[in-house]
Protein backbone atom coordinates (compact mmCIF):
# COMPACT_ATOMS: atom_id res chain seq x y z
CA UNK A 1 0.00 0.00 0.00
CA UNK A 2 2.92 2.78 0.79
CA UNK A 3 4.55 1.95 -2.78
CA UNK A 4 1.28 2.15 -4.74
CA UNK A 5 0.38 5.20 -2.63
CA UNK A 6 3.57 6.99 -2.94
CA UNK A 7 4.15 5.90 -7.12
CA UNK A 8 0.26 7.34 -7.92
CA UNK A 9 -1.19 9.04 -4.83
CA UNK A 10 1.58 11.83 -3.47
CA UNK A 11 -0.18 14.97 -5.03
CA UNK A 12 -3.37 13.92 -4.15
CA UNK A 13 -2.54 13.19 -0.67
CA UNK A 14 -0.73 16.52 -0.65
CA UNK A 15 -3.94 17.89 -1.81
CA UNK A 16 -6.01 16.27 1.52
CA UNK A 17 -3.42 17.06 3.98
CA UNK A 18 -2.58 20.66 3.19
CA UNK A 19 -0.59 21.73 5.67
CA UNK A 20 -0.41 18.52 7.89
CA UNK A 21 1.60 16.59 4.44
CA UNK A 22 4.59 17.78 5.94
CA UNK A 23 4.53 16.26 9.10
CA UNK A 24 2.81 12.67 8.55
CA UNK A 25 4.41 9.66 8.93
CA UNK A 26 2.87 7.58 7.01
CA UNK A 27 3.67 10.40 4.14
CA UNK A 28 7.06 10.01 5.46
CA UNK A 29 6.84 5.96 5.26
CA UNK A 30 5.21 6.08 1.51
CA UNK A 31 8.41 8.20 0.47
CA UNK A 32 10.60 6.01 1.93
CA UNK A 33 9.36 2.65 0.26
CA UNK A 34 9.07 4.52 -2.97
CA UNK A 35 12.61 5.53 -2.54
CA UNK A 36 13.45 2.00 -1.89
CA UNK A 37 11.44 0.28 -4.52
CA UNK A 38 12.59 2.54 -7.30
CA UNK A 39 16.55 1.86 -6.15
CA UNK A 40 15.81 -1.98 -6.38
CA UNK A 41 14.65 -1.05 -10.08
CA UNK A 42 17.33 0.35 -11.29
CA UNK A 43 19.58 -1.57 -10.17
CA UNK A 44 17.76 -4.05 -11.72
CA UNK A 45 16.41 -3.09 -15.02
CA UNK A 46 17.38 -2.57 -18.33
CA UNK A 47 15.07 0.16 -18.87
CA UNK A 48 12.97 2.24 -16.98
CA UNK A 49 9.12 2.37 -17.70
CA UNK A 50 6.80 4.58 -15.90
CA UNK A 51 3.29 4.48 -15.44
CA UNK A 52 2.89 3.12 -19.42
CA UNK A 53 5.20 5.59 -20.70
CA UNK A 54 7.98 5.04 -23.19
CA UNK A 55 10.93 3.26 -22.54
CA UNK A 56 13.59 5.54 -20.64
CA UNK A 57 17.36 5.21 -19.56
CA UNK A 58 17.18 3.12 -16.24
CA UNK A 59 18.65 5.25 -13.94
CA UNK A 60 15.55 7.24 -14.18
CA UNK A 61 14.72 5.17 -10.95
CA UNK A 62 17.42 6.15 -9.51
CA UNK A 63 16.65 9.70 -9.33
CA UNK A 64 13.16 9.24 -8.92
CA UNK A 65 14.55 7.20 -5.69
CA UNK A 66 16.59 10.51 -4.73
CA UNK A 67 13.87 12.86 -4.78
CA UNK A 68 11.44 10.69 -2.58
CA UNK A 69 13.87 9.85 -0.39
CA UNK A 70 14.90 13.73 -0.35
CA UNK A 71 11.14 14.85 0.81
CA UNK A 72 11.46 11.76 3.37
CA UNK A 73 14.59 13.00 4.99
CA UNK A 74 12.62 16.86 5.00
CA UNK A 75 9.41 14.81 6.55
CA UNK A 76 11.64 12.65 9.17
CA UNK A 77 13.40 15.97 10.30
CA UNK A 78 10.18 17.93 10.49
CA UNK A 79 8.76 15.24 13.07
CA UNK A 80 11.65 14.14 14.63
CA UNK A 81 11.99 10.70 13.43
CA UNK A 82 15.75 9.84 14.19
CA UNK A 83 15.02 6.23 12.76
CA UNK A 84 13.71 7.32 9.63
CA UNK A 85 16.04 9.82 9.29
CA UNK A 86 18.90 7.78 8.74
CA UNK A 87 16.89 5.69 6.65
CA UNK A 88 15.99 7.99 4.16
CA UNK A 89 19.49 9.21 4.40
CA UNK A 90 20.99 5.86 4.04
CA UNK A 91 18.89 5.12 0.73
CA UNK A 92 19.78 8.48 -0.84
CA UNK A 93 23.37 7.98 0.02
CA UNK A 94 23.16 4.41 -2.17
CA UNK A 95 21.38 6.14 -5.30
CA UNK A 96 23.64 9.01 -4.94
CA UNK A 97 26.07 6.68 -5.36
CA UNK A 98 24.55 4.89 -8.11
CA UNK A 99 24.10 8.58 -9.88
CA UNK A 100 27.85 8.95 -10.13
CA UNK A 101 27.25 11.81 -6.71
CA UNK A 102 30.13 10.43 -5.02
CA UNK A 103 30.96 13.73 -2.59
CA UNK A 104 27.48 13.37 -2.02
CA UNK A 105 26.63 9.80 -1.59
CA UNK A 106 29.44 10.32 1.13
CA UNK A 107 28.52 13.19 2.99
CA UNK A 108 24.97 11.22 3.23
CA UNK A 109 26.92 7.77 4.49
CA UNK A 110 28.71 10.07 7.11
CA UNK A 111 25.83 10.85 9.52
CA UNK A 112 24.75 6.96 9.55
CA UNK A 113 26.17 4.85 12.63
CA UNK A 114 27.89 1.86 11.98
CA UNK A 115 25.11 -0.18 13.80
CA UNK A 116 22.46 0.80 12.04
CA UNK A 117 19.91 -0.91 10.12
CA UNK A 118 17.30 -0.95 7.72
CA UNK A 119 15.39 -3.97 6.73
CA UNK A 120 12.97 -5.26 4.28
CA UNK A 121 10.50 -7.04 7.31
CA UNK A 122 9.10 -10.64 6.94
CA UNK A 123 7.27 -13.07 8.86
CA UNK A 124 5.86 -16.20 8.87
CA UNK A 125 1.80 -15.02 9.45
CA UNK A 126 1.31 -15.97 5.82
CA UNK A 127 3.18 -17.38 2.50
CA UNK A 128 3.26 -13.52 1.32
CA UNK A 129 4.82 -12.66 4.39
CA UNK A 130 8.25 -14.89 3.88
CA UNK A 131 11.23 -14.36 2.55
CA UNK A 132 11.03 -18.07 0.91
CA UNK A 133 14.96 -18.69 1.58
CA UNK A 134 15.25 -21.35 3.49
CA UNK A 135 12.56 -23.27 0.77
CA UNK A 136 15.39 -22.72 -1.70
CA UNK A 137 18.92 -23.17 0.64
CA UNK A 138 17.80 -24.88 3.58
CA UNK A 139 15.14 -27.24 2.92
CA UNK A 140 16.30 -28.50 -0.81
CA UNK A 141 19.55 -27.28 -1.05
CA UNK A 142 19.80 -26.04 -4.50
CA UNK A 143 20.59 -22.80 -4.00
CA UNK A 144 23.48 -23.58 -2.73
CA UNK A 145 27.06 -21.76 -1.41
CA UNK A 146 28.93 -24.69 -3.34
CA UNK A 147 30.86 -23.11 -6.31
CA UNK A 148 30.58 -19.74 -5.34
CA UNK A 149 33.59 -17.35 -4.60
CA UNK A 150 32.45 -17.23 -0.92
CA UNK A 151 32.22 -21.40 -0.22
CA UNK A 152 34.44 -22.71 2.71
CA UNK A 153 35.13 -18.67 3.93
CA UNK A 154 35.59 -18.40 7.54
CA UNK A 155 33.65 -14.76 7.63
CA UNK A 156 30.98 -14.40 10.61
CA UNK A 157 29.41 -12.87 7.47
CA UNK A 158 28.79 -15.41 5.24
CA UNK A 159 27.36 -18.18 8.05
CA UNK A 160 27.12 -21.96 5.99
CA UNK A 161 27.22 -25.38 6.96
CA UNK A 162 27.67 -28.15 4.87
CA UNK A 163 25.18 -31.15 4.93
CA UNK A 164 26.78 -34.40 4.78
CA UNK A 165 25.19 -37.63 4.73
CA UNK A 166 25.52 -40.72 6.90
CA UNK A 167 28.66 -41.57 5.37
CA UNK A 168 30.53 -38.17 5.79
CA UNK A 169 30.31 -37.42 2.31
CA UNK A 170 28.88 -33.87 1.25
CA UNK A 171 25.57 -34.50 0.46
CA UNK A 172 23.83 -33.69 -3.18
CA UNK A 173 20.44 -31.20 -3.30
CA UNK A 174 17.24 -32.28 -3.44
CA UNK A 175 17.80 -32.25 -7.00
CA UNK A 176 19.91 -35.38 -6.89
CA UNK A 177 23.14 -33.32 -8.29
CA UNK A 178 24.40 -30.30 -6.70
CA UNK A 179 26.51 -30.30 -3.80
CA UNK A 180 24.70 -29.03 -0.19
CA UNK A 181 26.67 -26.51 1.30
CA UNK A 182 23.46 -24.47 2.78
CA UNK A 183 23.79 -20.68 3.59
CA UNK A 184 22.84 -20.05 7.63
CA UNK A 185 22.19 -16.22 7.05
CA UNK A 186 18.38 -16.13 6.51
CA UNK A 187 17.55 -19.63 8.67
CA UNK A 188 13.73 -18.78 8.53
CA UNK A 189 11.26 -17.14 6.87
CA UNK A 190 10.38 -14.69 9.15
CA UNK A 191 14.02 -13.57 8.96
CA UNK A 192 14.47 -9.72 7.86
CA UNK A 193 16.56 -8.48 4.62
CA UNK A 194 18.76 -5.22 5.26
CA UNK A 195 18.29 -2.71 3.21
CA UNK A 196 20.71 -0.27 4.23
CA UNK A 197 23.11 0.03 6.95
CA UNK A 198 26.38 1.38 8.61
CA UNK A 199 28.38 -1.01 7.33
CA UNK A 200 27.69 0.01 3.90
CA UNK A 201 27.72 3.39 4.27
CA UNK A 202 31.51 3.11 5.04
CA UNK A 203 31.83 0.88 2.12
CA UNK A 204 30.02 3.73 -0.13
CA UNK A 205 33.06 6.44 1.83
CA UNK A 206 35.71 3.93 0.95
CA UNK A 207 34.90 3.98 -2.85
CA UNK A 208 34.31 7.65 -3.06
CA UNK A 209 38.17 7.76 -2.10
CA UNK A 210 39.13 5.56 -4.28
CA UNK A 211 37.02 7.19 -7.51
CA UNK A 212 37.19 10.72 -6.36
CA UNK A 213 40.74 11.30 -4.52
CA UNK A 214 42.71 7.79 -5.64
CA UNK A 215 43.36 7.48 -1.67
CA UNK A 216 43.57 4.00 -1.08
CA UNK A 217 44.92 4.60 2.32
CA UNK A 218 42.09 6.75 3.63
CA UNK A 219 39.71 3.65 1.72
CA UNK A 220 41.09 1.24 3.65
CA UNK A 221 40.70 3.11 6.71
CA UNK A 222 36.89 3.18 6.12
CA UNK A 223 37.11 -0.68 4.92
CA UNK A 224 38.78 -2.15 8.05
CA UNK A 225 36.20 0.32 10.83
CA UNK A 226 34.12 -2.36 9.04
CA UNK A 227 35.88 -5.24 9.73
CA UNK A 228 36.95 -4.35 12.85
CA UNK A 229 32.79 -3.76 13.64
CA UNK A 230 32.18 -7.73 13.00
CA UNK A 231 34.87 -8.47 15.04
CA UNK A 232 37.55 -9.16 11.99
CA UNK A 233 41.35 -7.84 11.65
CA UNK A 234 42.66 -5.14 9.29
CA UNK A 235 43.49 -5.76 5.75
CA UNK A 236 46.29 -4.07 4.16
CA UNK A 237 46.42 -2.71 0.47
CA UNK A 238 49.92 -2.13 -1.74
CA UNK A 239 48.55 0.55 -4.44
CA UNK A 240 45.19 1.14 -5.44
CA UNK A 241 44.71 -1.71 -7.98
CA UNK A 242 44.58 -4.02 -4.03
CA UNK A 243 42.17 -1.62 -2.38
CA UNK A 244 39.71 -1.76 -4.98
CA UNK A 245 39.82 -6.04 -4.78
CA UNK A 246 39.62 -5.24 -1.20
CA UNK A 247 36.91 -3.20 -1.32
CA UNK A 248 34.47 -5.46 -3.83
CA UNK A 249 35.03 -8.27 -1.68
CA UNK A 250 34.28 -6.24 1.29
CA UNK A 251 31.02 -5.27 -0.72
CA UNK A 252 30.05 -8.90 -1.40
CA UNK A 253 30.26 -10.32 2.24
CA UNK A 254 29.24 -7.24 3.93
CA UNK A 255 25.94 -7.79 2.05
CA UNK A 256 25.53 -11.64 1.15
CA UNK A 257 22.09 -12.33 0.23
CA UNK A 258 20.79 -9.01 0.37
CA UNK A 259 19.94 -8.23 -3.02
CA UNK A 260 22.46 -6.35 -4.03
CA UNK A 261 25.44 -8.03 -6.05
CA UNK A 262 23.72 -8.30 -9.21
CA UNK A 263 24.03 -4.39 -9.35
CA UNK A 264 27.75 -4.06 -8.13
CA UNK A 265 28.79 -6.32 -11.11
CA UNK A 266 26.86 -4.62 -13.11
CA UNK A 267 27.86 -1.31 -12.61
CA UNK A 268 31.71 -2.60 -11.79
CA UNK A 269 31.75 -4.33 -15.25
CA UNK A 270 31.20 -0.98 -17.05
CA UNK A 271 34.23 -0.07 -15.93
CA UNK A 272 38.01 0.73 -16.82
CA UNK A 273 41.23 0.42 -14.90
CA UNK A 274 41.13 -1.35 -11.59
CA UNK A 275 37.72 -1.04 -10.68
CA UNK A 276 36.55 -3.51 -13.65
CA UNK A 277 35.42 -6.54 -12.74
CA UNK A 278 34.87 -9.14 -15.53
CA UNK A 279 32.62 -11.32 -13.72
CA UNK A 280 29.15 -10.21 -15.99
CA UNK A 281 31.34 -10.75 -19.16
CA UNK A 282 29.17 -12.30 -22.13
CA UNK A 283 26.31 -12.23 -19.31
CA UNK A 284 23.31 -10.74 -19.20
CA UNK A 285 23.31 -7.55 -17.40
CA UNK A 286 19.80 -6.63 -16.52
CA UNK A 287 16.61 -8.05 -16.55
CA UNK A 288 14.39 -6.63 -19.49
CA UNK A 289 11.00 -5.69 -19.90
CA UNK A 290 8.61 -7.96 -19.39
CA UNK A 291 6.28 -9.19 -22.61
CA UNK A 292 3.24 -8.50 -20.97
CA UNK A 293 4.06 -5.09 -20.54
CA UNK A 294 5.74 -5.50 -24.07
CA UNK A 295 2.18 -6.98 -25.42
CA UNK A 296 0.01 -3.96 -23.12
CA UNK A 297 2.11 -0.99 -23.46
CA UNK A 298 0.93 1.21 -26.57
CA UNK A 299 4.47 3.13 -26.04
CA UNK A 300 6.67 0.43 -26.31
Amino acid sequence: RARWVAENGIKRIRDILGNEFDTNENVLKAHLYAGYSNRMLGENVCFAVIDGGAREDFKLHFERAESYFTDAISIANNIGNQDLLYASTSGRASVRAALGDWTGAAADAATIPIDYTFEAVYSTNSARENNDWPPNSINRGEYSVWGTQWEGVNDPRLPQEVIYTSTNDTATAANGVTPWITQMKHETDADNIALSKGTEMLLIRAEMELRENQDFVAAMNYINQGRNHHGLGNLNAADISEAWGHLQDERGKDMWLEGRRFWDLRRWNEESGPANNTFLDERDNCVPIGQSELEMNPNL
